[in-house]
């Protein structure tokens, strides 16, 4: 505020991936200009050190092993009638998350372009949010945490008893499987 013709100098190592939400906080720290550097930049290169990372797979606690069964029976009921279905098509009993959302571009896809659409193809929409939903709970429960995972089931139930939730919502709130996990 004192030499509005000063300059500002601003340095993070994770600016972030979403170039609208990066141009929101150069438009409120008042930038003018944005230089981004690489790894691979040569004025940056020689002081890259290569990092060594090891993953070791921990044992989850009984009572979230619990959890995250009773989700992937869940799960596996949504992904066994996908795949009866013939809408999914992985190699695996459990397809990832990119599965999922590639299933869910497939038949939206289908939709967009079809008047007299197959009912199947809601009903594996329906599916497909569902897996998605359970998915991301046995996501949580197996690297978040009782308390992220039970905030996120919450959620789901709050959704499900508003005004409009969809079927999917539903469905997953009134899982006996999902109840289990929490009981």
């Amino acid at each position: 505020k004192r030499n509005p013709k000063g300059r500002r100098l601003g340095l993070t190592a994770s600016p972030g991936h979403d170039a609208r939400k990066i141009e929101e906080v150069r438009q409120w720290l008042g930038l003018t200009h944005v230089e981004i550097r690489t790894p691979n930049d040569p004025d940056v290169a020689p002081y890259v050190q290569d990092v060594a990372m090891e993953w070791e797979s921990l044992p989850l606690p009984p009572s979230m092993a619990r959890v995250s069964q009773k989700l992937n029976e869940a799960l596996a009921e949504r992904i066994r009638a996908l795949k009866a279905s013939g809408l999914l098509k992985t190699l695996g009993s459990k397809p990832n998350r990119r599965d999922l959302l590639e299933l869910a571009g497939h038949l939206q896809g289908k939709l967009a372009q079809t008047a007299n659409a197959d009912p199947s193809w809601y009903a594996g929409l329906s599916l497909q949010a569902q897996a998605i939903k359970i998915l991301h709970a046995i996501e949580l429960a197996e690297t978040q945490g009782s308390a992220a995972v039970a905030e996120y089931i919450q959620g789901v139930r709050a959704e499900a008893g508003g005004a409009k939730p969809s079927k999917a919502t539903r469905s997953v709130a009134d899982d006996v499987r999902v109840n289990e996990a929490f009981a």
